[in-house]
């Protein structure tokens, strides 16, 4: 058999309200030629079950059980059991649009100096599913792929389930991060932009990002995950060439971040703009 052109990589942890709708967003898929790489790294729930059964019925999935290794290790356990030219990331709550791959593989055929291809997103929220629209792939001419490698600087513009990358670009920069306890996608872009590698943005709503009620960050570990962005954040103005006004915004998204939620989500309408780059 040969290889594959994509191979879609997912870590899962006690996922089982999730995990179908995401494998059937593949499955249904216009492109038809991936595999599908997941690792459920030590659920306690139904999940491995539910991903068993769909693995008996579509040979293209292939199943990975550890008892645990953490996200970084089943990130990469995915991708060196992968054979494809191309990996795309999905999380295991964030279904994708059915042309998904299709246009992020004609857009990278096209446009061969980016390393990297992500999209917009819809927001979903708790069980919700998305609503897609219908995309005429033949207008790719038409679609713009905005080079926001420098975009590091200010913040993380790419949504993790939304990439389609060159894997041998992934393995020539180490893969994710294993001794990272968060940020593992922000971490892994800018390490792609510091070895040149380009990355781009498809101003079109091919992928989702789900926020669940006990998805908040008002928690303990908020904190030492914005001391974390911050640390990464200056890394990426050191190595991209960043000037001083790019680290007064940093120290200020820092502040941002330690708002109550409901004034943070105040702000972010006020200062929202078109596709997700702020």
């Amino acid at each position: 058999m040969s290889s594959p052109i994509i191979s879609v990589v997912c870590s899962v942890k006690n996922g089982e309200n999730t995990i179908g709708l995401t494998i059937e967003s593949i499955i249904n898929q216009s492109f038809k030629d991936w595999e599908f790489i997941i690792v459920d790294d030590g659920s306690t729930d139904n999940t491995s079950l539910i991903i068993n059964e769909y693995a008996k019925k579509d040979m293209r999935i292939k199943f990975i059980k550890t008892d645990g290794v953490g996200r970084g290790n089943a990130l990469n356990l995915a991708i060196k059991n992968s054979k494809g030219y191309y990996i795309a990331n999905i999380d295991a709550d964030d279904p994708s649009h059915p042309q998904r791959l299709e246009f992020q593989y004609l857009a990278l055929k096209k446009n061969k100096e980016f390393s990297l291809v992500s999209t917009n997103y819809s927001l979903i929220s708790g069980d919700e599913e998305p609503f897609w629209e219908n995309i005429d792939c033949t207008s790719i001419d038409n679609i713009k792929v905005i080079d926001i490698t420098h975009n590091l600087i200010r913040n993380n513009p790419i949504n993790h389930s939304s990439i389609l990358v060159k894997k041998k670009d992934l393995e020539n920069v180490g893969l994710y991060d294993v001794d990272r306890q968060c940020l593992f996608d922000y971490d892994l872009w800018i390490r792609l932009a510091q070895h040149s590698y380009r990355l781009g943005y498809i101003n079109q709503k091919l992928s989702t990002k789900r926020f669940h009620k006990n998805q908040s960050f008002e928690n303990k570990k908020r904190l030492n995950y914005l001391q974390e962005s911050l640390k990464l954040q200056k890394r990426a103005i050191i190595n991209l060439n960043g000037n001083v006004l790019d680290f007064l915004f940093a120290y200020g998204r820092f502040v941002y971040g330690l708002l109550p939620q409901n004034v943070r989500k105040l702000l972010k309408t006020v200062w929202s703009r078109d596709g997700v780059l702020w």
